[in-house]
């Protein structure tokens, strides 16, 4: 894997997030408070993408990297409390108040100058569990009999299938760095690949969202 095509498939991936912030904020007003939720998650997750490029040749890469693991957590445990209804808040806000502090502790602590690949490993093993949860609460519920036209449906699937596909990478990130000298293009090229496919599956949820939402203006 060569610089110029990482670059490629990373432009492609921070693009991407512009565009889901873009169209979750779209009728801003009207969209639900889970939708909007999803736009600020992207629309973060563009700023820090766009920073850590510019910082890049300060190799000061893991600050905006470690912000948006922190905002990752919180804004996602909202989603999911949205989505439940709050009945679980005080579980959301405790998992989310324990990986803040573990994360801080780990960035000022154990991993001062290296990628966070810590926070990062628990970050997703979090949001799996939370996709999990999700998907059988949806199960038990069944809240429609066409789940699939169910925008968080498709939302939860995106986090899932990123999640599960690059917790591994974060789990060995430290060595392939440091034991093996990876210079980590093919690895973070894998984990763009994946992350686009997370956005356009988020995008096929919004896609569902401004349908339901155009339906109840034109009934």
């Amino acid at each position: 894997m060569t610089l110029h095509s990482y670059l490629l498939v990373f432009y492609i991936q921070t693009a991407l997030s512009a565009i889901v912030a873009l169209t979750a904020f779209y009728r801003f007003p009207r969209r639900s408070k889970g939708t909007k939720l999803i736009g600020l998650l992207f629309a973060v997750g563009f700023v820090c993408n766009t920073l850590g490029y510019l910082l890049a040749k300060h190799k000061m890469t893991n600050i905006p990297g470690s912000a948006f693991d922190l905002s990752l957590v919180l804004i996602v445990s909202l989603i999911y409390n949205y989505q439940t209804k709050g009945r679980y808040q005080k579980w959301f806000l405790l998992i989310a108040s324990v990986f803040i502090l573990f994360a801080i502790t780990n960035l000022f602590l154990i991993q001062k100058s290296d990628n966070a690949s810590n926070n990062k490993l628990l970050s997703s093993f979090i949001i799996i569990l939370y996709a999990i949860f999700y998907f059988y609460r949806l199960m038990v519920e069944m809240p429609t009999t066409h789940i699939q036209r169910l925008p968080m449906f498709w939302f939860n699937a995106a986090f899932l299938i990123y999640h599960a596909g690059t917790i591994f990478l974060f789990a060995f990130t430290s060595y392939l760095i440091h034991v093996l000298k990876e210079d980590m293009f093919t690895y973070w090229s894998f984990h763009n690949l994946l992350n686009i496919v997370e956005h356009l599956i988020v995008l096929l949820g919004l896609f569902y969202d401004t349908k339901a939402l155009s339906s109840s203006e034109h009934p």
